[in-house]
């Protein structure tokens, strides 16, 4: 699934500006993620979807108009029976796994973490148990009463 700064990102390339530092650009998506942050990501990708197909569109938009094409989506979501909000499981950080287990959702659990990326979480839980890794607390792992604190 995608994040709503790298939807914000894929969308400024379709609208370069030569004239923008990367720190200005960095700050132009904080500002835009940070106003668009009361939406879902689906309505927020609904908007962006809208306004880059918009043939009259030829600028990057601003926070209001996107802010006003995701209201219209999640309207027509709200209202409509035929289009309910997608549920998925990866609504979650990326790299959930790597996040103390007093942060996890009572849902989640090591068994959901991809296959391809088990073998590396369960080398780096080891060498976070063992106070290893500079910056982990051993203790937010550690096991209680046998089991993996949650």
């Amino acid at each position: 699934m995608k994040t709503l700064v790298l939807l914000l990102t894929q969308l400024a390339s379709h609208y370069y500006r030569p004239d923008f530092t990367p720190a200005q650009a960095q700050a132009l998506l904080t500002d835009l993620a940070d106003d668009l942050a009361e939406f879902t990501i689906f309505d927020v990708e609904n908007a962006i979807r809208d306004y880059r197909r918009d043939p009259a569109e030829r600028f990057f938009p601003t926070s209001g108009k996107l802010r006003a094409l995701a209201a219209q989506s999640r309207r027509e979501r709200i209202n409509s029976t035929s289009k309910p909000l997608p549920v998925s499981r990866d609504l979650r950080p990326l790299m959930w796994w790597l996040q103390p287990k007093r942060f996890w959702k009572s849902h989640w659990s090591a068994d959901d973490i991809p296959p391809n990326e088990r073998a590396g979480y369960d080398r780096w839980l080891n060498r976070v148990k063992a106070g290893a890794v500079e910056g982990k607390d051993p203790n937010d792992y550690q096991a209680e009463n046998g089991n993996e604190r949650r």
